[in-house]
C-alpha cells in the first residue's frame, strides 16, 4: 500500500458489488448514509468506508456480517442496553462504543461478547 493509506481495496470486484448491493439495500430500508457509501473509481476494488444510520439494531442489514467496510450507528437509552443490543449478533466481530464516562467502558468490556 501507499503511504499514508488507511484502508486497502476490497478482495475482487464481487466484494464490491456485495457492497453496492448493501449501499442500495439501506436506502431501500429508510437507512442513512452519513459518509461514504461509493465506490472509488480508480483501478482495483476501492470503496469508501460507510457511516450508516437509522436503522434498527435488530434488522437483517445491521446484524449480517457482510465483510465489507460499512459500520453502523446505533443510538441506545442506556449502556445495558447497549451491550444488550450488541450481545444479539451473531458473528460479534467487532463493536464500539462513545461515551465521556470512563467507567462505562470497563463495564462494556467485561459484558460484551464482541471480539474487538
Amino acid at each position: 500500500m501507499e503511504d499514508g493509506t488507511l484502508y486497502g481495496p476490497l478482495h475482487s470486484q464481487q466484494g464490491v458489488d456485495l457492497y453496492t448491493k448493501t449501499i442500495a439495500d439501506i436506502k431501500a430500508a429508510g437507512g442513512c448514509i452519513e459518509c461514504g457509501g461509493n465506490v472509488i473509481q480508480r483501478p482495483g476494488f476501492f470503496v469508501e468506508p460507510t457511516l450508516v444510520s437509522g436503522l434498527a439494531h435488530d434488522s437483517d442489514l445491521v446484524t449480517s456480517e457482510n465483510f465489507v467496510p460499512i459500520t453502523y450507528l446505533l443510538k441506545t437509552s442506556s449502556l445495558d442496553e447497549a451491550i444488550g443490543m450488541n450481545n444479539e449478533v451473531k458473528q460479534g466481530l467487532s463493536s464500539s462504543l462513545f461515551t465521556k464516562d470512563v467507567s462505562r467502558v470497563f463495564k462494556w468490556l467485561g459484558d460484551r461478547k464482541s471480539v474487538v
